[in-house]
């Protein structure tokens, strides 16, 4: 069997993240994945753990470089590629290479939702109305990480009727708070007298990460805000925190690979993001007993533990008076049980069996 991911990029956001656990978990050697990338500049770290992971990669032209040259690209491969599946993670924009696949005649088509956005956020123009009726259309198979996602994109009927929930699943074990850990970490930064809160994201408008750190005004410097992650608005919060004066508060940690250690390091989680379909990062912050302030736009199916605190992203204050009142807490690890659905073990046995009853 052969499968094509198509993504928009490879960098180290949620839906890279969770498509690489997936593929190096899946054990069934006559299932061939590759990946399509709408970057051709792509050298992130993923793109680098992928490629040892023995997965071919292909590189097209965005659609904002080139509409013409991105469909050409998207047609040429998926016309040689003798495909069987074709798993398309780019929202309503998944029409596209759908389209191609379609004509193609791909057996499998999956449309895959992952976020919230555009669904809600944006007024459904003519364009938008097209673009979701092809994408529901032209997939045969209808994955989304939660049920929000799955019955926005594709209408209440036909998820419950068709839907897969393919959960942004993780190795549960990876997640387990350390104390020792903890107290390395601090020493290493000097935050050993600190409330430290934790912002883990790609660095891009929807994540409202500006919200956060205009945030910390209203906080004393008792308080320490880590960010970890990349992306495009890097360099204008960067200014954005010189500007404010806050350049001691903040610590800009870049991509990282010990996520599970800054969780360990921490004391609260902050998600001020405008939307998000499932969020990884919360997730595995609850499984490592961390305390979690989620913006009241994330939908409910993210607070698996039922523990985690919502703030209107329309209030700093409100953010403000939540991070305060919340006490200093002995860590300890959640129940594993709580998040069984979510390990990365079953899901992708689940995903794979999925593939084989939907190809046959």
């Amino acid at each position: 069997m052969r499968v094509l991911h198509v993504v928009s990029v490879l960098q180290s956001g949620g839906i890279e993240t969770m498509l690489y656990r997936y593929l190096h978990y899946m054990k069934d050697r006559n299932i061939t994945f590759e990946i399509m990338t709408h970057d051709e500049n792509e050298q992130g770290m993923l793109y680098q753990r992928f490629l040892q992971l023995g997965i071919r990669i292909y590189r097209i032209p965005s659609k904002h470089t080139s509409l013409r040259k991105n469909l050409a690209a998207m047609n040429n491969i998926i016309a040689h590629g003798a495909y069987d599946v074709i798993h398309v993670h780019q929202g309503y924009l998944s029409c596209f290479p759908l389209l191609i696949a379609r004509f193609h005649n791909v057996p499998l088509r999956i449309t895959h939702a992952h976020s919230t956005y555009a669904l809600t956020t944006q007024r459904p123009n003519l364009m938008i109305r097209l673009m979701k009726f092809l994408n529901v259309h032209m997939a045969n198979d209808y994955y989304a990480t939660g049920p929000t996602c799955g019955e926005l994109l594709y209408g209440k009927k036909r998820w419950k009727e068709h839907g897969f929930l393919m959960y942004n699943a993780m190795s549960l074990s990876d997640f387990q708070f350390d104390e020792a850990t903890r107290i390395q970490y601090r020493r290493h930064y000097q935050l050993q007298h600190k409330m430290v809160l934790l912002v883990i994201s790609r660095l891009s408008k929807e994540k409202n990460i500006a919200f956060t750190i205009r945030l910390m005004k209203l906080l004393d410097d008792q308080y320490h805000l880590v960010i970890v992650g990349e992306g495009e608005q890097k360099a204008a919060l960067t200014s954005l925190t010189m500007s404010l004066g806050l350049q001691e508060q903040i610590t800009f940690l870049g991509q990282r690979n010990d996520v599970c250690a800054l969780l360990d390091m921490s004391d609260i989680l902050l998600v001020p993001s405008f939307y998000e379909g499932f969020c990884i990062s919360a997730i595995e912050a609850q499984i490592n007993g961390l305390q979690v302030i989620l913006s009241d736009t994330i939908p409910q199916e993210t607070d698996i533990t039922h523990t985690c605190l919502r703030a209107s992203i329309q209030s700093k204050e409100e953010w403000a008076e939540k991070i305060m009142n919340l006490p200093r807490m002995c860590r300890h690890n959640n129940d594993k049980m709580v998040f069984r659905e979510l390990s990365i073990e079953t899901a992708a046995v689940s995903y794979e069996r999925r593939l084989k009853e939907m190809i046959k």
